[in-house]
């Protein structure tokens, strides 16, 4: 930075330390000293909009994206009286299920009590297009809007960076994480002239964080696929028999 004029600034500077819970209690109180200042370490930060905890676990993110979507559902709620279902709906696809749709594929692997957060939300939004009393059942309305529950959302997303990896329609470094089954593997890359193989190489791992890896958790529900789906030509093709896979009513 110095040498391109350029000055760290001290009031945005942080880090983080990420390890298991174990392993981060029994770290020593760690400082960093840059130009004389010192910087402490934090529980989170933030990334693009994503928060990232000390263990990966998605507590925060998870936390405050239920914070944001409530605030959207709330203000949509006192509105509602005065709009058609029509334009309702486009609302909440605007402002809720987008964002719930945000980075989604960094929520896997995350606990059952989180998707029971986030699922309640989508009901919660369902009910709001249909004015539909917190009683009423919702499966029926979430059928007819066609939308995929929050874990096969997050699948839905994972599924689709990895059709797009595999076909060279992703960033480069997602293409460098996965490989092809060992039999078709030369330096944990995939073969161009391999392509014809949809079965990818689950790498082991020993811990629960590693599960959660792009290039593990993938390729481990990518291999659960019909090979129909995963041979699909083309991008829109995969994802309109991945949405009809995944789709559980």
């Amino acid at each position: 930075m110095t040498v391109n004029k350029l000055k760290l600034n001290m009031d945005k500077t942080e880090f983080l330390i990420i390890g298991s819970s174990h392993h981060l209690k029994n770290l020593p109180p760690l400082q960093l000293q840059v130009d004389n200042t010192t910087v402490e370490p934090v529980d989170n930060v933030r990334n693009l909009g994503i928060y990232f905890d000390q263990t990966m676990s998605m507590d925060k993110q998870v936390a405050e994206l239920c914070r944001r979507l409530n605030y959207q559902i709330h203000n949509i709620a006192r509105i509602r009286r005065y709009l058609d279902s029509e334009t309702c709906h486009h609302i909440i696809r605007s402002l809720v299920t987008s964002r719930m749709d945000y980075g989604n594929s960094l929520l896997t692997g995350i606990t059952e009590t989180h998707l029971h957060k986030l699922q309640r939300i989508q009901n919660k939004a369902a009910r709001i297009i249909y004015g539909l009393r917190r009683r009423e059942h919702i499966t029926p309305y979430l059928h007819t809007l066609h939308w995929l529950p929050v874990r096969q959302r997050i699948n839905f997303k994972l599924l689709v960076l990895i059709y797009q990896s595999i076909h060279h329609e992703a960033p480069v470094y997602l293409y460098n994480d996965i490989c092809l089954h060992s039999s078709t593997v030369t330096n944990t890359r995939i073969l161009r002239s391999a392509m014809d193989t949809t079965r990818l190489h689950i790498p082991k791992t020993s811990k629960t964080i590693g599960d959660q890896a792009f290039y593990v958790a993938g390729p481990r529900t990518w291999n659960t696929l019909p090979i129909s789906i995963r041979e699909a030509p083309t991008t829109n093709t995969f994802k309109s028999l991945l949405k009809s896979y995944l789709y559980p009513y």
